[in-house]
C-alpha cells in the first residue's frame, strides 16, 4: 500500500464518504440480514488504513437484523467513521510512543487475570448467595446503625383531601380530618366519593414534602419551620378546595424511618453477603493449596 500521511489519508476518506455510503447501499440490500456464516469466501474490503483492513463482515456484526435501510447506512457509517478514526490515532500514538510505553502486555495479563477471577467470583455468588434477607435482619441491623441513616429531604405522612369548589359541608370535612375515630374516617370517604373529591393517603407511607406541595396551591417559605409549627394545611384555587392532614414528619437531618431506608439497608446486607462469601472462597482456595502443597513461600529470595 502506498503510506500517506494520516491528516492527507483522514480528508481523502472523508472527501469520498458519499462513495462509501453508496458501497454499503448496494452491499447491506442484500447482504444485512444474513449471518456471517453465510458471507462468500472473498470478505469484500470497505476501507483501508495503512495496514488495517475493514471487512463487510465486520459492518455486518454491528447491525442488528431487521433494521430498516436507511438505519442500517446510517449506523454503518458512524461505525466505518469511527473506525477510522480509531486507526489513525492508533498510528499516531505507535509512531510517537516509545517501544517501552508500546509495551502493553504486562497490563494486559494484569486485566485478564483481573478479568477471569471476577467472573468466576460472580458465577460463585451467583450459585451460592441467599437472596433472601428477612425482616427481622432488616430491623436488627437498622436498629444498630440508625443514626447512619440520616434524611436530604422532609418528609410526611398525610391525609390529603382535594374538593372540587362548590362542595357544601367543607366543614364537616375540617372535622372528619381531624378525627381519629374511624367512623369519621368513613364518612369522610363516603363524602368524597358521593362529591367526587380525592381522598388520598399514599397507601399511610412517607412521601416527600415536596411532592406534598407540588399537589397544594400554597407558597411556604421555609419548610422546616412551617411544619414544626403546622398539623393542617387548607387553600384553595378556583377550581378546588385543598385540606391536608400532616399525620407525621420527618426533618432534613433527621433519621429517616425505616420504611424508606428498607432496600438501602437490604442492599447493604446482600453485600455484606456477598464479601463474606468471597473471603470464605480465598481462604478454602488457600487452605486447599497449602494443604495440597501446591505452592511453597520460601524464606530467602
Amino acid at each position: 500500500m502506498n503510506t500517506k500521511p494520516i491528516i492527507s489519508l483522514f480528508k481523502f476518506v472523508r472527501s469520498f464518504q458519499f462513495l462509501i455510503v453508496l458501497l454499503l447501499l448496494i452491499l447491506l440490500n442484500s447482504a444485512c440480514d444474513d449471518e456471517k456464516d453465510d458471507l462468500p469466501p472473498d470478505d469484500p474490503i470497505v476501507v483501508e488504513v495503512f495496514d488495517r483492513y475493514l471487512y463487510l463482515s465486520d459492518i455486518q456484526a454491528i447491525i442488528p437484523n431487521g433494521m430498516s435501510e436507511n438505519d442500517s447506512i446510517i449506523q454503518a457509517s458512524n461505525f466505518i467513521d469511527s473506525w477510522i478514526k480509531k486507526q489513525l490515532m492508533l498510528k499516531k500514538a505507535e509512531l510517537n510512543l516509545t517501544v517501552a510505553q508500546k509495551d502493553v502486555e504486562k497490563q494486559l495479563e494484569e486485566y485478564r487475570s483481573s478479568l477471569i477471577i471476577f467472573r468466576y467470583k460472580q458465577k460463585f455468588i451467583e450459585q451460592k448467595l441467599d437472596t433472601l434477607i428477612s425482616d427481622s435482619a432488616i430491623l436488627r441491623y437498622y436498629g444498630q446503625y440508625r443514626s447512619g441513616f440520616r434524611l436530604n429531604h422532609n418528609v410526611v405522612k398525610v391525609l390529603f383531601v382535594k374538593i372540587p369548589i362548590g362542595t357544601p359541608d367543607i366543614y364537616k370535612v375540617r372535622q372528619w380530618c381531624r378525627s381519629k375515630k374511624q367512623l369519621d374516617t368513613d364518612e369522610l370517604k363516603n363524602y368524597c366519593a358521593i362529591n367526587h373529591a380525592e381522598y388520598e393517603t399514599f397507601n399511610g407511607g412517607w412521601i416527600p414534602f415536596t411532592n406534598l406541595l407540588s399537589k397544594v396551591p400554597i407558597d411556604i417559605e421555609n419548610q422546616r419551620a412551617f411544619l414544626k409549627s403546622n398539623q393542617f394545611i387548607e387553600a384553595q384555587d378556583s377550581l378546588y378546595h385543598y385540606i391536608v392532614k400532616l399525620n407525621e414528619k420527618r426533618l432534613t437531618r433527621e433519621i429517616a424511618p425505616l420504611q424508606i431506608v428498607k432496600e438501602n439497608v437490604k442492599s447493604i446486607l446482600l453485600n455484606k453477603r456477598k464479601t463474606e462469601l468471597i473471603d470464605v472462597l480465598e481462604q478454602n482456595i488457600y487452605k486447599e493449596a497449602l494443604e495440597s502443597q501446591i505452592f511453597t513461600i520460601h524464606e530467602k529470595f
